[in-house]
């Protein structure tokens, strides 16, 4: 099963950023070897601050964030376009988790809301994106919401387990379809979740929804529900890949931290 070793969060030194800094530190606990790196890309040409003064502020957060609970860290100050920097950090760092802040879909910053939809979709690495209205951290029901498609990679799987594993979270596996209807894709996935999932506490619903934003937005409302996870179809490789629509409604309106497994 797949281990997270290494988290990524990029940071303009917003608060919205820094939220995110302070739920990776929740989420990776003090007795953790999980390691933090925090990245400032930055235009050289539109940049309002400096090399140093990106550095300065990174070790502030270091110093102020990390360091007092212990968990390992380092900071890249990275010249070049945002979400082409990050793939390639990505890949070089070896890096297993990228968090990212956003904010609201009616906030002021648009292009923050944008850009974190954006690399939702473009990303080919999980992707946990904290929404601007979560004020503390709590990790101890997740949502894995599943479409009419069979799974396309089963061991992305391995991400969710870790992660309900670390924290004892119950998951709440949602095949969401417009009826009541079971089909061979919905017993295939079954069977494989089953096996990927077998030594953690999951069940199995069907809620039957139109929309399925709209049925996965009233679960997690009626159940109080600390994560949603998905996997998104844009590179998948035993059907068309997907134009990626739903990902991007997730990842600019949910309301708890949104898990992308690609």
């Amino acid at each position: 099963m797949s281990k997270i070793q290494k988290i990524l969060i990029p940071t303009d030194f917003s608060t919205q950023a820094q939220k995110a800094v302070q739920y990776a530190v929740d989420f990776i606990k003090e007795d953790s070897d999980i390691e933090l790196l925090l990245v400032h890309v930055f235009d050289p040409e539109n940049s309002i601050v400096t090399v140093d003064e990106a550095e300065l502020q990174l070790k502030k957060i270091q110093e102020e964030t990390i360091k007092p609970k212990g968990i390992p860290s380092d900071f890249i100050v990275h010249s070049g376009e945002l979400m082409t920097s990050l793939q390639k950090l990505q890949k070089d760092e070896n890096v297993d988790l990228i968090m990212m802040g956003t904010v609201r879909p009616e906030s002021p910053d648009v292009e923050m809301v944008t850009r974190a939809a954006q690399f939702v979709k473009a990303a080919d690495c999980p992707i946990l994106i904290i929404p601007e209205n979560v004020q503390s951290f709590r990790l101890k029901k997740i949502a894995l919401a599943l479409g009419k498609n069979e799974i396309d990679d089963s061991f992305a799987l391995g991400i969710l387990h870790f992660i309900a594993r670390y924290f004892d979270a119950k998951v709440h596996i949602l095949t969401i379809t417009s009826d009541d209807s079971s089909s061979t894709v919905e017993n295939k996935n079954a069977a494989t979740l089953s096996y990927y999932l077998e030594t953690i506490d999951y069940e199995h619903h069907f809620p039957v929804y139109s929309d399925i934003e709209q049925g996965i937005t009233e679960y997690v409302a009626q159940n109080n529900i600390d994560m949603v996870a998905i996997l998104p179809r844009n590179h998948a490789k035993k059907d068309k890949p997907s134009e990626g629509r739903l990902t991007k409604l997730l990842a600019l309106h949910t309301r708890v931290p949104l898990l992308a497994i690609d």
